[in-house]
């Protein structure tokens, strides 16, 4: 019998999903943890999509559908989240799989730890063939202080608790809406953490929305990032500098930069591989290489525990002065990130 009172709001919006849509659904109905509403909303899908809903519909009654016209992702978020009733809310897209454990995991966590958003590492797939796991910053510091170069979500694992949404709500930021939401939720206080598990199977495919708008998510995330980065008091300071750093800067200004923001790192404890992280972040997007840069480098992360190979990375692109828009650099920066983590200091 529905409960009309549930823990859980599951909310996932579908879009011509029909491909994956019975593999995310039966994962959700799979789950451990009984005690959830299941709310699915046809955004105006044109091919088989809602009829496949309606059929789980009528064997399960947890699952509410919300069928209307096209209206997209960010007003079905909402929309999904406005009609709910869990004291919850688990995201879930229609072309992923969650783990049977996830909901138990989340929510054990998230009473035991007073966490108002959890993620959890994910498992990136094709088809049957796993690809790699993808890991986020796991305690609430280094998830803030992150959020300045990443997003440190992945978004259809997340669970939040509802009491988020009286305040918040997701932005029409094209692509990158979850990004924000975070950084709103941040700057709002709330307690964020990733548990280093994974609870959730994310599928890669040629017709995924990030996929097929990967520049415009990128210059999107650039804005939130840069936003963030000019709402934190203790950075306002040299805000000017960091936007600037696609132009020449001197040295002095970016000895300047990573100062404060080591100084913002100090004082929220935020862990050295994080901070390091941060300062490779600003070189990718620094154009004016030389030795001094590797010297205002080598000066701030000498204290840290690094990787060697990074440094030697760092050497050679101010040496040569190569361009962090080029293939060239984008290839050398997978070997060397390779290359590190095999090598990672203990």
């Amino acid at each position: 019998m529905k409960n009309i009172n549930p823990e859980i709001s599951v909310v996932m919006p579908a879009y011509n999903a029909e491909k994956y849509i019975e593999e995310a659904i039966q994962s959700i109905l799979d789950q451990s943890f009984k005690d959830f509403e299941f709310i699915i909303i046809n955004d105006g899908s044109a091919d088989n999509t809602l009829n496949l809903v309606q059929e789980f519909q009528k064997k399960d009654d947890r699952i509410v559908l919300i069928d209307r016209e096209n209206m997209g992702l960010v007003h079905s978020l909402n929309e999904g989240i406005s009609k709910s009733k869990g004291e919850y809310i688990a995201r879930m897209d229609a072309d992923d799989i969650s783990l049977e454990n996830r909901f138990i995991e989340q929510l054990k966590f998230m009473k035991s730890n007073s966490v108002d958003i959890c993620g959890s590492s994910v498992q990136l797939f094709t088809g049957k063939n796993d690809i790699k796991v993808w890991s986020y910053p796991l305690l609430d510091r280094d998830i803030k202080f992150s959020l300045l170069f990443s997003c440190t979500f992945a978004h259809p694992g997340v669970m939040m608790r509802r009491r988020i949404f009286s305040s918040l709500r997701y932005r029409d930021c094209k692509y990158a809406e979850d990004y924000r939401l975070w950084v709103d939720a941040a700057l709002s206080k709330f307690k964020m953490a990733n548990i280093n598990k994974v609870l959730l199977k994310y599928r890669l495919h040629e017709n995924q929305v990030s996929c097929k708008n990967l520049t415009l998510q990128k210059s999107q995330s650039l804005l939130i990032s840069n936003f963030y980065f000019s709402q934190l008091k203790s950075l306002k300071s040299v805000y000017g500098i960091y936007k600037g750093l696609s132009a020449v800067v001197s040295s002095n200004d970016l000895y300047k930069l990573y100062n404060c923001v080591n100084s913002h790192r100090n004082q929220h404890k935020v862990s050295d591989e994080y901070f390091l992280k941060f300062v490779r972040h600003a070189l990718g997007i620094f154009n004016s290489y030389n030795l001094n840069v590797f010297w205002v480098y080598y000066k701030i992360v000498k204290p840290l525990k690094r990787n060697f190979f990074h440094d030697v990375f760092i050497f050679f692109l101010c040496v040569f002065q190569i361009n962090t828009k080029s293939e060239f650099y984008r290839s050398t920066f997978r070997v060397i990130e390779f290359i590190a983590r095999k090598n990672r200091p203990s």
